[in-house]
């Protein structure tokens, strides 16, 4: 309508460096409540800015661009770039005066809710008290033992805890850890502790027995030194030369770091095959139906 008919008293008039433009009318754009000032053979409408800061957003940085930004109620945004003149246009044909707002990719936990039924959401959260019961183990432990039927009648599925890590995300205890930092314990210096001379003086040479013996049908090794008494056993998986081997050699080191001399070796005919190995010790191999006097 004209502006009179609105209570103006007069219209405006644009001027820039290609002539002058007249405005007598005003109407309504739509989605704005204050009056537009238009003519019916112009290709645009004329905005005030004082009229639009009141109705929207705008932002404007001119260290990136001489234009602003209308931000309107749906979320778009509009660029208005600047012509000359002091004017700043919009154009609905042109991309470029579209600006493409970069999704907000945050939803809080009642947004993820609302995207299930409600019987959807307790369940999640029953699997979410679940698996804080259990003590926490990973998502994909937990997700395991819900697939192998570890639970008698369980309540909820593998299904249910997935939908529970999407709606409320990874649980926190497990993200800080489940152990706390604790200082180790101090390893304390260990002192081997001399023989008494006299041991040495009078029982430097040592002969060791060994033989085989069974406990509920586990097999062990087993060495005797004379005189001194002192036994080693070894659990082990069978009586092969590849097993007694190592283990004998090992017990003789055990002997020679602590100053004795291992001078004879006696067994039963179990231990013949291992005296090529063992010479120049000598092997003493008792008779097939004795036992080592040891």
């Amino acid at each position: 309508m004209h502006y009179r008919q609105r209570g103006m008293s007069q219209g405006v008039t644009l001027v820039s460096n290609g002539g002058s433009l007249s405005a007598n009318h005003v109407g309504v754009l739509r989605g704005f409540k204050f009056p537009v000032w238009y003519r019916r053979d112009s290709i645009t409408n004329i905005i005030a800015l004082r009229d639009l800061i009141r109705e929207r957003r705008i932002t404007m940085d001119s260290s990136e661009e001489f234009a602003f930004v209308m931000h309107c109620q749906d979320g778009s945004q509009r660029r208005f770039v600047e012509v000359g003149g002091g004017l700043y246009a919009h154009d609905l044909n042109n991309n470029n005066h579209h600006v493409t707002a970069t999704p907000n990719l945050t939803q809080t936990v009642v947004e993820r809710e609302s995207e299930y039924t409600n019987r959807e959401v307790k369940a999640a959260k029953t699997a979410r008290e679940i698996h804080r019961r259990l003590g926490y183990p990973s998502q994909r432990d937990f997700e395991k033992l819900l697939s192998d039927g570890y639970f008698t009648n369980s309540p909820v599925t593998v299904e249910d805890a997935r939908r529970a890590l999407r709606i409320y995300g990874p649980l926190p205890e497990l993200l800080r850890g489940k152990s706390k930092h604790t200082t180790p314990a101090i390893v304390p210096n260990t002192k081997v502790e001399l023989l008494p001379s006299y041991i040495l003086q009078e029982h430097r040479e040592v002969s060791l027995a060994v033989d085989f013996f069974s406990i509920n049908g586990n097999i062990f090794l087993h060495l005797k030194s004379n005189k001194i008494h002192f036994r080693s056993n070894y659990p082990v998986k069978n009586r092969s030369k590849s097993t007694m081997l190592p283990l004998i050699n090992q017990t003789i080191s055990i002997y020679n770091r602590r100053g004795f001399a291992i001078h004879e070796i006696k067994g039963d005919n179990e231990f013949e095959c291992i005296i090529p190995e063992l010479s120049p010790l000598h092997v003493n191999i008792v008779g097939a139906n004795d036992h080592v006097p040891e």
